[in-house]
């Protein structure tokens, strides 16, 4: 399939594939950002960006899935990062329930026009209660493969 826009399972490198034993949000942002963005200041200004978009609303999508993600002048084209956090964290959910997966998607402010196409891909992947197991159960090597599949 060819589309204007990047499909994330061709974005998703393996080192971006965290698992994280962290109890808030804030701690796993910071895991995440951590692999995502090289350069402190950057990282400190996304970090606030990230933040700032949570206070609007919620990226919690329910069924114990978040989707932080921001346009920013502080990356140069996409990134993506996936981590996965068993114990579950609080994430102001429309279901209540807490967040054991989260998707972070970064992209420069140059992609508005596809940014909304590219989360969609998320979300349609973990509507899918198959999907969604898979995340859950897989060991490192089926992790990377699920989300290879995103958008595909």
């Amino acid at each position: 399939m060819v589309t204007d826009y990047p499909i994330l399972g061709e974005l998703i490198a393996p080192n971006n594939i965290l698992e994280i034993d962290v109890s808030t949000r804030e701690q796993a942002l910071d895991a995440m950002l951590e692999r995502l963005v090289e350069v402190e200041p950057d990282r400190e200004s996304i970090r606030h960006e990230l933040l700032e978009r949570e206070a609007m609303a919620s990226t919690a999508l329910g069924l114990g899935v978040a989707v932080p993600h921001i346009r920013t002048a502080r990356v140069d084209d996409w990134a993506f990062a996936f981590a996965r956090n068993r114990r579950g964290l609080e994430w102001d959910s429309m279901d209540g329930q807490p967040v054991t997966m989260v998707f972070m998607l970064l992209a420069n402010q140059r992609y508005a026009l596809t940014f909304v196409k590219v989360i969609s891909q998320i979300v349609r992947f973990v509507k899918d209660g198959q999907n969604r197991l898979a995340l859950v159960e897989a060991g490192p090597e089926e992790l990377v493969e699920a989300l290879r599949r995103i958008g595909k």
